[in-house]
């Protein structure tokens, strides 16, 4: 009956979601140089570099806006995108640096690459490739990969010793590439605020109210309260994050006589797969920790037992969005389990 209830509850959040939308604030500064004030649909990146679905003050209809009609949207959150036209196809960019060099990021096909521009110049696409090339090495040849976006920031930034060489050393990830391209921009002349320089965007934690259940494991019939913990890096449509919760289940209780609970503490990384609106669905995946503590009285004497392991963990959920909160409902397949969950 439980297990019925819970997935009528998440199948309830999948359908109202798609009646409400979740808008964010900007300004639209037009091909013809008009500005206009409106109000915004949150989509994935991928779908609103292609187009933008606004709607201005005091008009109840969303108007279709195309990169072609566009220079730049501009959030009240900070977010910039600007309509760039690359391998011969305009699309709206996430602008992440400003300065002599602007890095800008692009996601084609769940597949994100990036490009630096400066000024007016064509853009150069940082994307990482892997051309097979071989070394010959005592009459042997060995296969070695090349990193295409290293050649073009070593070129891009040529006239800077010292960073040409740290580019050598950087991996392929937005950190470390808007590291370096804060570095130039730097060299050359443009300062950036104290708080933010050089410093990677820092970890966001949520926390959250829980309670669990486990239908399927003889373990865990009863149901249990816990704490959730999310971790994320704290930029726009980030996919990734660190998943934790320590929940206490009460197994058996008897006053004066016998006791046992358990307490399962779960580390999962988990990818956001689906954000439209207010829904967000994800998988999940890690290791979980299960300790269990017992206390028997026989004969007169009591005994008392620590016990437990670790297994993996296997599941996928939905949070419905409440404002700044959400409400939270998760499947595990390993450990076989469900959660509700209000996250602050």
């Amino acid at each position: 009956m439980l297990k019925i209830l819970l997935q009528f509850i998440a199948l309830l959040s999948v359908l109202s979601s798609y009646s409400q939308v979740q808008r964010s604030q900007a300004v639209i500064i037009f091909a013809n140089n008009d500005s206009l004030s409106v109000e915004i649909k949150n989509e994935q990146l991928q779908n609103i570099q292609t187009h933008i679905q606004y709607k201005p003050h005091g008009s109840n209809n969303f108007v279709t806006g195309l990169p072609e009609q566009i220079t730049s949207v501009r959030f009240t959150d900070g977010r910039m995108l600007e309509s760039i036209k690359t391998d011969s196809v305009t699309l709206l960019l996430l602008r992440l640096i400003d300065g002599y060099y602007n890095l800008y990021k692009i996601e084609r096909n769940g597949l994100i690459t990036y490009y630096i521009r400066h000024a007016e110049d064509t853009p150069k696409h940082l994307v990482e490739t892997f051309t097979d090339k071989y070394l010959k090495e005592d009459g042997q040849f060995h296969m070695i990969s090349n990193f295409e976006y290293i050649h073009e920031l070593t070129y891009a930034m040529a006239d800077n010793a010292k960073i040409t060489a740290e580019i050598n050393e950087i991996k392929f990830r937005e950190d470390e590439l808007m590291t370096i391209v804060k570095q130039y921009n730097e060299y050359k002349g443009k300062k950036y605020p104290e708080v933010s320089k050089l410093k990677k965007k820092p970890t966001k934690v949520s926390t959250g109210i829980l309670i669990n259940y486990s239908p399927f494991l003889s373990d865990f019939r009863a149901v249990g309260l816990g704490m959730n913990f999310d971790f994320y890096r704290n930029r726009p449509y980030q996919k990734l994050g660190l998943m934790t919760r320590c929940s206490f289940n009460i197994l058996e209780y008897t006053k004066n006589d016998s006791y046992k609970f358990g307490i399962e503490i779960p580390i999962a990384l988990s990818y956001k797969y689906l954000e439209k609106d207010r829904l967000k669905l994800y998988f999940l995946g890690g290791i979980t920790s299960i300790v269990f503590f017992e206390s028997e009285t026989s004969y007169g004497t009591r005994t008392n037992s620590i016990y437990g392991g670790g297994v993996p963990i296997i599941g996928t959920g939905i949070d419905y969005k409440i404002k700044k909160s959400a409400l939270r409902f998760e499947f595990s397949l390993i450990p076989s389990n469900f959660i509700l969950a209000y996250i602050f």
